[in-house]
């Protein structure tokens, strides 16, 4: 009796975990899809999809949502898990793996994103030291 309560409790686990995973995913896509939409204010873009910023990182993303709108106009989005991520492409340094997702526009690396708590809580990263492993510059304090 122990081991199907066991069982069922591991089973629940894994079914909110995925629950989680596919509407980060769907956030994610949501955002990449509107990013590429010229129509949309990146403003409403920003206070839909992140955290309440301040103004001077509010103006530095608004640069960063810019940059990335031109570099995926026009080219075919796909989002990935960290899970579907190549073990050489996947050189992320940071603890919660189920939280981190990849754009790929045209079958390139376009950027990363970090999502917790339903918001995005970054999708820049920079290169740290000789072993190019990625560090997510994090948006919000969450």
């Amino acid at each position: 009796m122990k081991n199907i309560i066991l069982i069922l409790m591991l089973f629940g686990c894994n079914t909110v975990f995925a629950q989680d995973i596919k509407a980060d995913l769907k956030l994610v896509e949501a955002f990449s899809t509107d990013i590429r939409n010229p129509e949309k204010k990146l403003e409403n873009i920003v206070q839909s999809y992140l955290c309440k910023l301040d103004d001077a990182t509010f103006a530095g993303v608004l640069f960063q949502l810019k940059s990335l709108r031109t570099a995926i106009e026009g080219k075919e989005l796909i989002v990935q898990t960290f899970s579907q991520i190549p073990e050489n492409e996947s050189n992320i340094s940071f603890g919660a793996e189920e939280s981190v997702y990849r754009l790929l526009a045209n079958q390139k690396h376009a950027c990363f994103f970090l999502v917790k708590d339903g918001i995005i809580t970054s999708f820049a990263t920079m290169t740290k030291g000789k072993g190019g492993h990625r560090v997510f510059l994090k948006l919000c304090g969450k």
